[in-house]
């Protein structure tokens, strides 16, 4: 119902940038809430209006920041649909096209803290994805700009929970990259990684300690790995290293 009001006003008027936008917003999350329960044909034609709707505000108002705001944020659910229905491609194109528009941001505001933490969320979602796709040194550095971003803000004496949130799914991506590397080495050097891999997903953890009680996305609506999950990698890391240090070299 709430969709369709706000579908009815941009339609009024066409000029009414705080309906459209809304509109678009509406589109992305009920693109969200499809994709999540098992509907990947209406999640995409869903997601499909909002980005268009989008696209054509920032043709219309190319210098308002809040307008490229959230489309660098339906950018990312756009990539978040389509990498559930396994469009890989399209999906790093999206995830790119709001990292985009976010590096721009961060270059004219570095010290905007919530900015940061955006673009280090969205390096995470396009990192986890290149895991799947088994690109790990691509996998490695963008978590490794996630980290640069959201590192000191966990580390301070105030961290925000979206920054523990992000600095923990970076340390457990890296330590799926590592564990995607080791597999097919010779023993010393996947002894290496598996160790790589353990002390990433002990270091993520450690972070998901630091927060009372996790969700099932970060604040800013970033899905993350749960920690009972990075807790369970970890174990499985734990059993491959034994495993191979008793196999004779």
């Amino acid at each position: 119902l709430a969709l369709e009001v706000v579908r009815k006003l941009s339609l009024a008027d066409s000029k009414d940038v705080r309906s459209a936008s809304s509109l678009a917003i509406d589109y992305s999350n009920v693109a969200e809430v499809l994709s999540l329960s098992g509907n990947p044909r209406d999640a995409i034609s869903m997601v499909a209006q909002a980005v268009s709707l989008m696209e054509k505000l920032v043709i219309a108002n190319p210098s308002n920041g809040e307008i490229l705001g959230i489309k660098a944020s339906v950018s990312v659910t756009a990539g978040d649909v389509l990498s559930i229905a396994k469009d890989n491609e399209k999906a790093v194109g999206y995830y790119r096209e709001a990292i985009s528009i976010l590096s721009e941001r961060h270059v004219q505001d570095p010290g905007n803290t919530d900015g940061n933490l955006q673009l280090a969320g969205t390096y995470n979602q396009l990192g986890k994805l290149s895991v799947n796709m088994n690109e790990l040194d691509t996998a490695r550095e963008t978590f490794h700009k996630a980290l640069a971003l959201s590192e000191p803000q966990a580390n301070s004496p105030s961290p925000s929970e979206e920054s523990l949130y992000s600095v923990a799914d970076s340390y457990t991506g890296l330590g799926d990259a590592a564990v995607r590397q080791s597999l097919g080495q010779a023993s010393e050097k996947r002894l290496k990684l598996l160790g790589e891999a353990h002390s990433c997903f002990e270091q993520s953890l450690n972070t998901w300690k630091k927060i009372s009680e996790p969700g099932l996305t970060s604040p800013d609506g970033y899905h993350i790995v749960q920690p009972s999950l990075v807790q369970q990698k970890a174990e499985e890391v734990d059993r491959a290293t034994r495993n191979l240090e008793l196999v004779p070299h």
